[in-house]
């Protein structure tokens, strides 16, 4: 059976890249915040839990995507205790009402949402991103800043998961014939 949902992929930071849609469609890219100057990790909590109750009744995804909070030294290995707290505390809550919710939940490892969408999974935390913002914006989703490209990488890796025929192919020649294109439009 072909999955006929929507994929709503989360790339969790003080500024939370989001990206959805269904399979072969353009998808939707923004940010949220959770966070805010002198929050106690509680605050981005209630914020998240918030952000997700309201968010599940209006549009409640097939799948949820997130990508697992790390803290390894080629995604930059600098991020502090109260940082992780915030980010497996966030994971936690917003994958919590998904599954309450009935929504599937499932994570994704950077490195591997990396190899796939760029190419190479070791890449520095900053060329990463300045690739992923690239990548996006050959592929006409026009990302509002680097979390949210992000969000696409993990969203385009989550489709290329449940319904591969219909994911555009983000290969060096795929990319540099989808760059001519736009340039000629």
């Amino acid at each position: 059976m072909a999955f006929d949902g929507t994929i709503l992929a989360l790339d969790l930071a003080s500024s939370t890249g989001i990206c959805e849609g269904r399979p072969g469609e353009v998808p939707r890219l923004e940010v949220v915040k959770f966070t805010r100057p002198d929050d106690d990790p509680t605050d981005v909590f209630g914020r998240g839990v918030q952000w997700a109750a309201s968010r599940f009744l209006v549009s409640k995804p097939a799948r949820l995507y997130i990508e697992d909070p790390t803290n390894s030294p080629t995604m930059g290995g600098n991020t502090n205790a109260r940082t992780l707290k915030v980010l497996y505390g966030l994971y936690g809550a917003i994958a919590g009402i998904a599954r309450a919710k009935g929504i599937m939940v499932r994570g994704g490892n950077v490195r591997t949402i990396r190899k796939h969408f760029l190419g190479k999974g070791n890449l520095g935390s900053s060329e990463a991103k300045r690739m992923a913002m690239e990548t996006c914006r050959i592929l006409g989703w026009d990302p509002p800043n680097h979390d949210a490209a992000d969000a696409g990488a993990l969203w385009h890796w989550a489709c290329a998961q449940v319904a591969p025929k219909l994911v555009p192919a983000v290969d060096p020649l795929s990319l540099q014939i989808a760059a001519k294109q736009r340039e000629v439009f």
